[in-house]
């Protein structure tokens, strides 16, 4: 169309350049008009030619545009029939989807319905088997019982009064027997005190410090008085052969074997009461005079001990086991140096067998127990109860509630401690004690025992003391009588 617009124009201004300019100016002149009119016939001749081939050129251009819109026409109309046929068959298609994904909507909302009914009395009855269970456990730990029991937290309760009041009980005796212990220990620095003084006249000297001038001055001391006037007489002597019948000699020489033994006095401090025995016997020995021989030292009885197995109070114990699997239990000490534990030979474990399944019976399940040491079983995974053959029927209408991962119980099992021979010895024992599950660890326990071994040691400090004074004064008493000035009291000084 543009094309047709533009030769149109283009007609327009050839006709007026051509004609109607040319008459604008016509001459007066007949011959101006003829030629005029021959040029105009020649135009019009060719105007017409021009105008012909416009025409034809239109018509043909317009014959080609009717033909190419009829081309457009038949392939849009083909067009529209495919599109028309592929949105009926999609639409069919979605129609189709459209059902289906309802009907599967109203199967599964049917099965959401059903299973939450099942799971909401499965849920129900679990809960009301634990609320049971919890009730009976509440039940138990403050209501009195059949085993004259008054609740587990009343028992606790007294159990735990009855510890602290025993435990203060023995506070106050232990730091009695402290007090007891340094008046003692100051009783036996005196003394040294005392000895050192006699010896080397000087309270704070010991066998390895003191000099052979301090010995000395020591000896002339014991042999004169401030006024240096002698001493030696007759009833000197005479007191000595009075205080030997009281010193138990034999007693005396097995009481510091013994404490040498237990490193209760050292060498050194050893040598010289065994010196000062050996003087005292001599003198007894050459003038023939009695001396004591045995007296009752408790420190050279045999000593108490621990028995070799402890029993440990029976205590329930609280645990959760799972059901998918074995679970191995087993009882053990926090270090070998405590000792071991195992299980009381008279424990019979189908109680705990038959406590375990009388728990599992409510879901159809049971299990046994293997013990595998003497600290350690093994709960076998529980299974199904398979029914006899006459109840199948009555079986197969029986709904159980579904069998949980994990379940709680006690354990109450009595145990024993087996002292190692050290711990036997040694007066106060302790030890840290734990169950474990699968190798999980559980709360830790403890328990301890006490002996008062050195009881018998205490007890006989009063007689030791007055023993050993009795013969360090005589011995020195005996070393200035017979001894030379410069010598201590060894047995070379008695002659």
């Amino acid at each position: 169309m543009n094309k047709m617009t533009n030769t149109h124009s283009n007609y327009q201004q050839n006709l007026e350049n051509s004609i109607y300019q040319p008459f604008q100016n016509i001459s007066d002149n007949y011959a101006s008009v003829l030629d005029s009119t021959s040029i105009l016939d020649t135009t019009n001749s060719a105007f017409k030619a021009q105008q012909q081939a416009f025409v034809d050129s239109v018509q043909s251009l317009l014959e080609r545009n009717n033909a190419s819109l009829e081309e457009t026409h038949k392939e849009t109309e083909n067009v529209q029939e495919t599109i028309v046929d592929y949105t009926k068959e999609t639409n069919e298609k979605i129609t189709g989807a459209i059902d289906q994904f309802n009907q599967q909507v109203i199967l599964q909302k049917n099965q959401l319905t059903t299973q939450w009914e099942n799971a909401t009395t499965d849920y129900r009855n679990q809960y009301d088997l634990f609320n049971d269970a919890i009730l009976a456990q509440f039940s138990n730990f403050y209501t009195p019982n059949e085993q004259n029991s008054f609740g587990i937290y009343w028992d606790f309760l007294a159990q735990a009064t009855a510890f602290q009041t025993n435990q203060q009980t023995r506070i106050e005796e232990i730091q009695q027997q402290i007090t007891e212990l340094e008046s003692q220990v100051e009783q036996l620095e005196r003394l040294k005190g005392q000895i050192a003084n006699a010896y080397y006249n000087d309270p704070t000297s010991t066998p390895a410090t003191a000099t052979e001038v301090q010995v000395k001055n020591a000896i002339i001391k014991l042999m004169t008085n401030q006024r240096n006037e002698p001493k030696l007489d007759g009833a000197y002597q005479s007191v000595i052969e009075e205080i030997l019948p009281r010193i138990s000699v034999d007693s005396l020489a097995l009481l510091l074997a013994e404490l040498q033994n237990q490193a209760v006095i050292s060498q050194d401090q050893a040598a010289i009461f065994n010196d000062e025995l050996a003087i005292v016997t001599r003198y007894a020995h050459d003038f023939d005079r009695p001396i004591g021989s045995e007296a009752s030292f408790a420190y050279l009885e045999p000593k108490a001990q621990h028995d070799a197995m402890i029993s440990l109070p029976t205590t329930n114990q609280q645990m959760s086991i799972e059901l998918n699997q074995d679970t191995f239990l087993s009882i053990q000490a926090e270090e070998e140096q405590q000792g071991m534990l195992f299980f009381d030979p008279t424990y019979d474990f189908i109680e705990m067998e038959t406590q375990l399944n009388q728990l599992l019976a409510p879901y159809n399940y049971e299990t046994a127990i293997r013990v595998d040491t003497n600290h350690s079983f093994t709960i076998v995974q529980p299974w199904t109860i398979e029914p006899e053959e006459e109840t199948e029927e009555t079986y197969q209408r029986i709904e159980y509630p579904s069998l949980s991962d994990k379940l709680n119980f006690e354990v109450s099992i009595p145990l024993k401690w087996q002292l190692t021979p050290e711990q036997q010895t040694t007066s106060y024992n302790q030890v840290f004690y734990t169950w474990m599950i699968n190798e999980r660890e559980q709360p830790m326990s403890e328990f301890s025992v006490y002996l008062p071994m050195d009881q018998p040691l205490i007890d006989d400090v009063p007689q030791i003391l007055e023993q050993f004074q009795l013969l360090s004064t005589t011995a020195q008493q005996i070393v200035t009588l017979f001894g030379a000035p410069h010598h201590s009291i060894t047995i070379p000084a008695y002659r």
